[in-house]
């Protein structure tokens, strides 16, 4: 009789032991089944892995031989790979190529001849440019600067007036040789026109000289800073012509330059040149090399100039309108030496006058009209920051430092100065270092100091 399962259409289960009529299954039937079970296990494993092999042997084996001994690749199944040869192996070991770069290029022996002449075109071009920016930095330094000329002449001046007894302080010669190189130095930097050099009190008998400079029959403090700063002005060619051999000068060689515009180099083309007459005229007004005099002024050869002036005279020379008019060897002129300054604004140095005390600085003034504004320095006088002042229009405008003890102490010394209050002596008594640290300030700083404290109200003053 069919069971409820497979009458109502249902799956049917496997078939159930046999039970023997005590209602237990035979233990022949059980062993037969189960051998029959593991037997068919057995069975599958096997051919399980036979069809592992049959699809790895029935896959595709891909090889691609080519000659010379390269790569040969066998793909198995998702993996690839590559075999190299003996001969391949060698020359990978021998050089790896830089795949990274791309692929090499083997360059012909056409492209290696052009590839030379190209690398040598680059070479003269190079040094074709370093020549031209050689030569463009000489013209740039040749050139007036235009921050402080605009190309614009100048006829105003700066004077300055300082006290010969401040080296008498130095306590060597060589010490007293840098404190005029410092003063020389400040006043180009800030185009001082005039520098005034006045005794005060080296006549005191009570005062001594300094220790470097007794024993010798030289001249005051005074005499000694004006000579060094003379020489130090001075371009170099022109030294040994105008400047004789002095005891004061035997450490001149410590001096710094100033590096002037009229310290002019000799492969430089300038407007004007310094320069001094070496060829004395003839009788007849003749020079050797035509009419008037051969002038030194630092190149290879000198220059010639119409008019006739005595050997060893330093003149300013107009050198033309450009080097190939000085090339043409056209007579030359010899010009006033403010013509640089006020005609293009150059900064032409500066003149040393010495001075008997602090009324000669006053009184002994070389332009005409005299100096038109004058400044006392001391720790005295007013106290006020720079942007504060204001100064007039002026033409010529004089700045006094003192001396060791300072201008009141040069007042009191110079007879000729009836008046006790010396900030009556000047249109302005000024201080320009107030809150000061030290004690004391050397004349070569305040000189430093006060030229900068007055730079913006002097450049206000002029128009600039």
């Amino acid at each position: 009789m069919a069971s409820e399962d497979e009458r109502n259409g249902g799956a049917v289960g496997p078939e159930p032991p046999q039970k023997s009529s005590h209602g237990k299954a035979s233990d022949s039937a059980l062993r037969k089944k189960k051998g029959s079970s593991h037997h068919a296990e057995l069975e599958s494993g096997k051919f399980e892995e036979n069809s592992r092999k049959k699809s790895s042997a029935g896959k595709v084996k891909k090889r691609k031989h080519e000659a010379n001994g390269k790569d040969t690749t066998e793909a198995v199944g998702d993996h690839e790979k590559k075999h190299k040869t003996p001969v391949e192996d060698s020359q990978k070991v021998r050089k790896s190529p830089d795949t990274s770069r791309g692929p090499r290029h083997h360059v012909s022996e056409g492209e290696a001849s052009g590839g030379k002449v190209a690398k040598d075109k680059k070479k003269k071009e190079a040094k074709n440019l370093k020549q031209k920016a050689v030569k463009n930095a000489a013209e740039v330094a040749t050139k007036p600067d235009t921050q402080s000329t605009g190309h614009q002449g100048r006829d105003w001046t700066v004077s300055i007036a300082v006290a010969g007894s401040i080296v008498d302080n130095a306590q060597s010669l060589e010490l007293a040789t840098a404190l005029a190189g410092q003063i020389a130095r400040a006043a180009a930097i800030f185009c001082v026109d005039e520098v005034v050099v006045f005794e005060d009190g080296d006549d005191d008998p009570g005062r001594r000289a300094p220790r470097w400079r007794r024993g010798e029959a030289g001249d005051s403090g005074a005499v000694f800073l004006a000579r060094l700063l003379q020489y130090c002005e001075t371009p170099q060619y022109l030294r040994r012509h105008l400047i004789p051999m002095h005891p004061d000068l035997r450490t001149a060689g410590l001096l710094a330059p100033l590096d002037a515009p009229h310290h002019a180099r000799a492969h430089e083309w300038i407007p004007y040149r310094e320069g001094v007459v070496v060829v004395k005229p003839s009788a007849g007004g003749k020079a050797s090399g035509g009419s008037g005099a051969l002038v030194n002024v630092g190149l290879q050869k000198e220059v010639r100039i119409a008019q006739s002036l005595e050997a060893g005279l330093r003149v300013t020379m107009a050198m033309g309108d450009s080097r190939e008019a000085l090339d043409a060897g056209r007579p030359l002129s010899a010009v006033s030496p403010s013509e640089p300054r006020e005609r293009l604004g150059l900064y032409w140095g500066y003149t040393v006058r010495l001075a008997k005390g602090l009324s000669g600085v006053l009184a002994e003034c070389p332009y005409a009209a005299g100096y038109d504004y004058t400044l006392g320095t001391s720790e005295h006088g007013e106290k006020l920051q720079s942007t504060e002042l204001t100064l007039p229009a002026f033409k010529h405008l004089l700045i006094v430092f003192g001396g060791l003890a300072g201008l009141e102490e040069s007042t009191e010394l110079d007879g000729d100065i009836e008046v006790k209050d010396t900030a009556a002596l000047f249109d302005r008594y000024l201080n320009t270092c107030s809150g000061q640290g030290s004690r004391t300030i050397r004349t070569e700083e305040a000189l430093l100091i006060s030229l900068t404290f007055l730079h913006e109200p002097i450049q206000r003053a002029v128009g600039k």
